[in-house]
């Protein structure tokens, strides 16, 4: 069975930055929880550091892969197998046509 591997688009400039900008909030607890040894801070880190591993592993996608068979979801720990029979339909589009058809909050990783 021939598998074709596709990786996921780039993240927009505006995700990334924000993306960063995110990763940097836990450090900021943790420095908080240092300065002032307070439970709380401390506990909203670890929060935060489970949360962000969590979506990181099993929320985000890492690519796709087409099968004989199969549309697969390919995330870090797990997969979604979806049938090519079920998919009735599929076409190329350009940034600007899914804008205009879908809107700017779909838009959001790798077609601005």
């Amino acid at each position: 069975m021939a598998t074709e591997r596709f990786p996921l688009a780039p993240m927009s400039p505006l995700i990334r930055s924000l993306t960063i900008g995110l990763l940097l909030l836990p450090v900021g607890f943790a420095i908080a929880a240092l300065i002032q040894p307070q439970g709380e801070l401390a506990g909203v880190a670890l929060a935060l550091v489970i949360l962000y591993a969590g979506v990181w592993l099993g929320c985000r996608p890492v690519g796709f892969e087409v099968t004989d068979r199969d549309l697969v979801i390919v995330f870090p720990v797990w997969q979604r197998r979806l049938s090519l029979a079920t998919i009735t339909a599929a076409q190329p589009i350009s940034g600007t046509a899914f804008s205009q058809r879908f809107g700017w909050a779909l838009r959001l990783w790798g077609l601005g």
